[in-house]
């Protein structure tokens, strides 16, 4: 979704995901699903992931974070 610049020791990206984020993400996904109904198994359903990235010095260096269902984390 996005990239900070200069990370801040202490600052993580995943700390950049807030509330108000998700329910934009929300939004546009129940925006797909009307506009695309069949596209989601219904016995399924749908979740939304967070995927963190912290790019290392050094090649070839990161650090992966992978949040699942961030949907359930929030009170959105």
């Amino acid at each position: 979704m996005r990239h900070l610049l200069s990370p801040h020791r202490f600052l993580m990206p995943e700390d950049n995901f807030s509330s108000r984020k998700l329910k934009k993400i929300l939004r546009v996904c129940e925006g797909f699903l009307i506009k695309n109904p069949g596209s989601v198994n219904e016995d399924l359903g749908w979740r939304v992931d967070l995927i963190a990235i912290s790019v290392k010095q050094g090649k070839g260096r990161y650090d992966l974070h992978h949040y699942t269902n961030v949907g359930n984390s929030f009170s959105a």
